[in-house]
């Protein structure tokens, strides 16, 4: 085996596993397990690329109690993924530990009617300084004031939280990390907030496997 496409990082080992067309094969790095398939080529860029791998990562999480997903396009010489594992042992470890025994949620917030966007907000010209372009970065990157109460009304439920603003009537994405079987009650706690967020309209996936939460390790 030379070439591997990864579709994940997993805290222990497994069997050899066939995952629809896929033949998925562990192959462990020290601590750390990378499930991978041998494949000559990474696949183009497409919905339905993109939707099979989501569903191989979705099954891989249902037997897994710690999962990290790779980015889609992983596709890497076996030595070099060795050698990038070992590199980022620690960060790799600690990304496990946190999302073991956990799920994720995402939250969408969209502006609707005649609301503001962010959209609205950006600048009409090119900032004229150095200070006005941090300023302008600032606020393009600021966790918008709904977000931030969003977190404290759902308490106890979200375990992390990924927050990347929006464009357009896209306000902004949320991401939560909860602990695996609470998402009923996460659902039923942001039907709560629909109100407290208007004129904002929330839009809420999940669960999922913690796509949001695996570190940015990939080249």
């Amino acid at each position: 085996m030379s070439a591997v496409y990864v579709y994940a990082l997993l805290d222990s080992a497994r069997r050899p596993a066939r995952i629809g067309r896929h033949a998925i094969e562990f192959v462990g790095i020290g601590s750390i397990c990378a499930a991978v398939e041998r494949v000559s080529e990474r696949p183009a860029v497409s919905e339905t690329a993109l939707r099979d791998q989501h569903d191989v990562v979705t099954r891989l999480a249902r037997n897994a109690d710690a999962i990290l997903p790779a980015r889609f396009g992983s596709l890497i010489e076996l030595a070099e993924l060795e050698r990038m594992v070992a590199r980022h042992e620690h960060t790799i470890e600690k990304a496990l530990e946190l999302v073991r025994g956990r799920e994720q949620m995402t939250l969408r917030l969209f502006a609707d009617g005649a609301g503001v966007t962010s959209s609205d907000m950006a600048p009409a010209s090119p900032p004229s300084s150095g200070t006005a372009y941090l300023a302008m970065r600032a606020a393009a990157t600021a966790i918008p004031p709904e977000v931030e109460g969003l977190r404290a009304k759902l308490g106890s439920l979200v375990i992390a939280e990924r927050v990347e603003r929006g464009e357009g009537r896209l306000h902004a994405t949320v991401w939560h990390l909860i602990a695996r079987g609470s998402s009923g009650r996460y659902h039923t706690a942001v039907a709560g907030l629909a109100d407290d967020l208007a004129p904002l309209r929330l839009a809420v996936s999940g669960p999922w496997p913690p796509f949001a939460f695996a570190p940015a390790i990939w080249q």
